[in-house]
């Protein structure tokens, strides 16, 4: 794509960034989507009661940008810092940005046009993961070659889920129209909360036109709470795989041994989890017991990594034991 300005008589696009204590990267991340070439942006970030100085930023930087606009919140979570900006958009599509990330200049550009081109109502790039003491705010080098091409569902939901797919199921990396706002409403009070919202998106829209810039800049090593898992963050990362598994189940059967893949890995890490905290769950013991036999027979036809495998092999050595190996490796 051309790294010309596109006319701002192009369809407003409406950018939600949550703010929470990230003072140190959100001047970064705004700067990097007002930089963006596609100029037809309206940008809402969501203070979510910040404690570190965030919020005052966030208002020097609607006073440096005519389309920023700040709205200050209670502090509620990253689902519900969300759910307000998405009350308050006027745009015809929507990007989401993570405040303590950054995006490479065409990223919303290149998603746009990517949507047009298969005439789609959601489309969808991968992530760049960059350190934080080396990462650009223009990062131009990403704005290279790409390919596209369109999805089904099945094979959407299947890379979503995937450990190493082209896209995630990030809310963020991804533009939607209206026809998706409807299911754009995630759940508060969890973390993984994207999990529970990007199938349903998928499903509802039919199809998914995807492009390979990658250009969301995710950022690692990072210490904000924006990204930052709880002792409950593998637990809830489970159960919404769980819900998935249901729903593939039912509406989308092709996608269902992938999905079913994620989910006993996912099975597996939150009661590894459970036990390295001192707390082993018993539910979930029983979970693994009652499915292993899927995985080390390989019932059902999906990609187990060696590893995971493994885990279910030592399984068979019964709980008490499995428990003191888990500990043991985890110190």
């Amino acid at each position: 794509m051309s790294k010309m300005m596109i006319a701002e008589s192009n369809p407003l696009i409406s950018v939600i960034v949550p703010v929470y204590n990230v003072a140190k990267y959100v001047r970064r991340c705004i700067e990097s989507v007002e930089r963006q070439t596609y100029q037809s942006l309206e940008v809402i970030l969501v203070d979510d009661g910040s404690t570190d100085g965030s919020g005052r930023i966030c208002d020097e930087l609607e006073g440096e940008f005519d389309n920023i606009t700040v709205f200050h919140t209670a502090n509620q979570g990253l689902s519900a810092a969300r759910n307000f900006g998405m009350k308050h958009i006027s745009g015809d599509y929507v990007v989401f940005v993570d405040s303590d990330d950054a995006i490479g200049m065409q990223h919303i550009a290149h998603l746009y046009e990517t949507l047009n081109k298969y005439d789609t109502h959601i489309a969808v790039t991968g992530y760049t993961e960059v350190e934080v003491s080396n990462i650009s705010s223009r990062n131009d080098d990403l704005d290279s070659s790409f390919i596209t091409s369109v999805m089904e569902v099945d094979e959407a939901i299947n890379e979503s889920v995937k450990l190493n797919g082209d896209f995630a199921s990030h809310a963020w990396a991804k533009i939607y129209d209206k026809e998706m706002f409807p299911f754009l409403v995630f759940p508060e009070g969890v973390t993984f909360e994207d999990q529970y919202v990007a199938y349903k998106v998928f499903y509802n829209s039919g199809n998914v036109a995807y492009e390979s810039a990658n250009d969301y800049l995710y950022t690692v090593k990072r210490s904000s709470s924006i990204s930052e898992s709880d002792t409950t963050g593998r637990q809830n990362f489970f159960r919404a795989l769980e819900e998935e598994l249901e729903f593939t189940k039912e509406k989308v059967p092709s996608s269902f041994s992938c999905v079913y893949a994620r989910y006993a890995m996912a099975l597996m890490d939150a009661y590894i989890e459970s036990v390295v905290s001192g707390q082993p769950n018993k539910k979930m013991w029983k979970l693994i017991t009652d499915n292993r036999s899927n995985v080390v027979s390989r019932k059902i036809k999906s990609d187990f990594s060696n590893r995971y495998m493994l885990k279910y092999k030592l399984t068979f050595l019964g709980e008490y034991v499995f428990n003191i190996v888990i500990r043991k490796v985890s110190k």
